[in-house]
């Protein structure tokens, strides 16, 4: 009641705040440097001869775990079948149980630490990059309202994004709300991979 200005991170946060506690929030996601990610802007879509480079980026754990492991199964399908698929992970996770997990899976690379400066090209240098949210109640739960910081990354990079998330989170809301990547919002593996294919 104190507070001249509330923020959110989110248009779904700003909705959910506003029926808890009857206060307007504007969204206010976390910024980025426009005239670093630029120079580094997808401007080549050709795909890579070897295989196609699916990236993640970020966290690994409560509310992503799952649906990393997901996404790692089906494009391990999707090459049993004859396409080319390399799952990278860029993530500062080192839980030694979750790397084991991701490691187990021939067509994920776990990617060395960047050092910041560097993601920017990472991201432009990917063919696909994925946004991967659990479909448990506890993921839905922790992560529902969240905006990953990565998200205003991945758009800028200019790199086709594939959200694998509930269609009541945040980040699927946005991405369907504003068409600026290829949602995936039900629980289902055989969706996933026609959206690889596609």
């Amino acid at each position: 009641n104190k507070t001249d200005l509330c923020l959110s991170i989110s248009d779904a946060m700003s909705i959910e705040y506003f029926k808890r506690y009857g206060k307007t929030f504007l969204p206010f996601h976390n910024p980025i440097d426009t005239d670093v990610w630029l120079l580094h802007s997808k401007r080549d879509y050709s795909l890579n001869n070897e295989y196609v480079k699916v990236l993640y980026s970020g966290r690994i754990g409560i509310g992503i775990t799952e649906s990393l492991i997901e996404v790692a199964t089906v494009l391990e399908s999707l090459n049993k079948e004859g396409f080319r698929n390399k799952l990278h992970i860029q993530t500062p996770t080192s839980d030694p149980i979750i790397i084991s997990q991701l490691r187990k899976f021939d067509s994920v690379v776990i990617n060395p630490f960047a050092d910041l400066k560097d993601v920017p090209r990472i991201f432009s240098n990917a063919d696909i990059l994925v946004l991967a949210n659990d479909f448990s109640k506890e993921g839905l739960d922790y992560l529902k309202l969240s905006m990953p910081t990565k998200a205003s990354e991945y758009m800028i990079s200019g790199t086709p994004i594939l959200v694998y998330s509930p269609e009541e989170t945040a980040v699927s809301k946005f991405f369907i709300q504003n068409e600026c990547g290829l949602c995936v919002t039900k629980h289902d593996s055989k969706d996933l991979a026609v959206a690889f294919k596609f």
